[in-house]
């Protein structure tokens, strides 16, 4: 098995022309965090469906408006296909 905790990064494939001068070839995007929790057994569905519950728990219990759980769930769906490595 093949393991890395922050997933695969980003790659860039390049070729080099008949002047020496390389271009990129081709863009390989890296693992997004969801893809390497699945990786180590945590389903997004499972994770996605687990937030809206807490959230619709504490939103039952006044704990957060309709507005807050909603920007909460969003930003934690959007985070989840976020890549792992920092990104300016």
């Amino acid at each position: 098995m093949n393991h890395d905790l922050l997933g695969s990064p980003n790659e860039a494939h390049f070729l080099v022309d008949d002047t020496g001068r390389p271009h990129i070839d081709k863009i390989v995007r890296g693992a997004s965090l969801s893809q390497v929790l699945e990786s180590v057994g945590y389903p997004t569905k499972d994770l996605v469906e687990s937030i809206r519950q807490m959230s619709q728990k504490a939103a039952t219990q006044s704990k957060l408006s309709v507005e807050e759980r909603e920007a909460l769930c969003t930003s934690y769906e959007s985070t989840l296909g976020s890549y792992t490595y920092l990104e300016d």
